[in-house]
């Protein structure tokens, strides 16, 4: 089982050398990881959470993950507070779109692996997001991020 190309379950004497550091893996893959070589659909889940923000944020989200707490305004941000500095702001469309991806990816980091969607649940509702119109300023929108 591959989760997203970064992790492999294999046969046990091939495992030490393909997980130097599990520390690292397990930022990518889920805190489970650190407690369990069982590499399950919830830990791609994760991980594909934290590939999403990573591509829009320019950088590995772990240090803006664990520097929320409950104090941080109900561990929500805004959208262009995430989003890559070296990057032109989009527009409103565009915002919009990206918003709801980083709302689903969002929700793939959940801490508890059984409160993740499932991969086909990501699945369907990235495959719903279509170009609508509305009114409102999604590039300033909150995005609240689950409690660690």
């Amino acid at each position: 089982r591959i989760a997203l190309g970064l992790l492999c379950s294999t046969p046990q004497p091939a495992w030490p050398p393909l997980l130097p550091s599990l520390e690292l893996e397990a930022s990518v893959a889920g805190s489970e990881l650190a407690y369990t070589e069982n590499v399950t659909e919830k830990c791609d889940v994760y991980s594909f959470g934290v590939l999403v923000l990573e591509l829009f944020m320019g950088s590995h989200p772990g240090d803006l993950l664990s520097s929320l707490s409950p104090a941080t305004m109900n561990n929500e941000l805004c959208l262009q507070d995430l989003l890559d500095s070296r990057l032109v702001l989009p527009d409103a469309g565009i915002s919009r779109d990206i918003y709801l991806m980083l709302t689903v990816a969002v929700r793939c980091l959940e801490p508890s692996p059984s409160r993740r969607p499932t991969a086909r649940r990501v699945g369907d509702e990235l495959s719903t997001i279509k170009a609508c119109e509305d009114h409102v300023d999604y590039l300033h929108a909150g995005i609240t991020f689950p409690a660690l």
